[in-house]
């Protein structure tokens, strides 16, 4: 078996991209914590913002609403775009993407 060993942002992001589009929910959540980790820096994350992967975020979280099935896909995607929403321009293209900010929830995202 192959592994890739790269350590490229855009490799890395390219991957999770594709994680999230599979039906499998185990990637889906495994590439949601990876990009909320990818996304502690102001550099990485004008990456993720300037590539499709917030709003296949947003669109996960609109889609996957139930709470016994999807709780912990759910947990991956706010901890993610909570990480993207740390930086001001991110915040303000999330809120045009679905996300609606509020101070003491933190995120909302509408339906």
């Amino acid at each position: 078996m192959y592994v890739h060993t790269t350590t490229s942002p855009v490799y890395t992001c390219t991957l999770c991209l594709a994680w999230l589009r599979k039906d499998d929910m185990q990637l889906k959540v495994a590439a949601s914590l990876a990009i909320g980790n990818f996304a502690c820096s102001d550099e990485h994350t004008a990456h993720l913002m300037e590539n499709e992967t917030s709003g296949v975020l947003i669109a996960l979280l609109k889609s996957h609403q139930n709470p016994h099935t999807d709780l912990k896909l759910q947990h991956a995607v706010l901890g993610c775009v909570r990480n993207l929403a740390v930086n001001a321009d991110a915040r303000r293209a999330l809120i045009e993407q679905g996300t609606c900010y509020n101070r003491r929830l933190k995120l909302y995202v509408h339906r």
